[in-house]
């Protein structure tokens, strides 16, 4: 296993984000938002991870798909989206945000050469950008939607994810 902080992994020789960091400075900062699991209804992997958290069924926008958000205190860190009677539970993604300008961050995915879709948060001033990892396993980028970002429509579905 490779135990190198994301630091040094981005500081290694060859890396795209050596050589993007080397010239453009330092990245932005991030922090954990959330979790995103997709399970069929009334899978026990939601009421698990929620009870181990300690977490609190609460508030979710009005996204057009089927889920629950669940609160630590006022922070929704685990998110659960509904899937097929016979999908399995899976982690969907992984979110942190940041007050990084939509630009700023835009350019750091377009200078790394990564796939991304961008979406935004019904009702709320929130961009998200979300870039496949792995196989099945993306990152989403949450930003404040600034007055000079394009708008951009939510997702419809996750399955609009699945071409990245």
């Amino acid at each position: 296993m490779n135990n190198l902080t994301m630091k040094e992994s981005a500081d290694r020789p060859g890396s795209h984000a050596a050589e993007y960091y080397s010239t453009q400075g330092s990245p932005v900062a991030w922090v954990f938002d959330h979790i995103n699991v997709t399970a069929p209804a009334n899978h026990p992997v939601t009421e698990n991870l929620a009870a181990v958290l300690g977490l609190q069924l609460g508030y979710r926008p009005p996204f057009p798909f089927p889920g629950e958000w669940y609160y630590q205190g006022n922070n929704a860190v685990l998110h659960m989206v509904e899937s097929g009677p016979s999908e399995s539970a899976r982690l969907n993604h992984i979110a942190f945000r940041s007050e990084a300008r939509l630009d700023d961050v835009l350019a750091i995915v377009r200078a790394l050469g990564l796939p991304h879709q961008i979406a935004r948060v019904p009702e709320h001033r929130q961009i998200q950008i979300f870039i496949p990892v792995a196989d099945s396993l993306l990152i989403e980028l949450d930003i404040p939607m600034n007055d000079t970002a394009e708008l951009h429509d939510p997702l419809e579905s996750l399955d609009q994810l699945k071409e990245l």
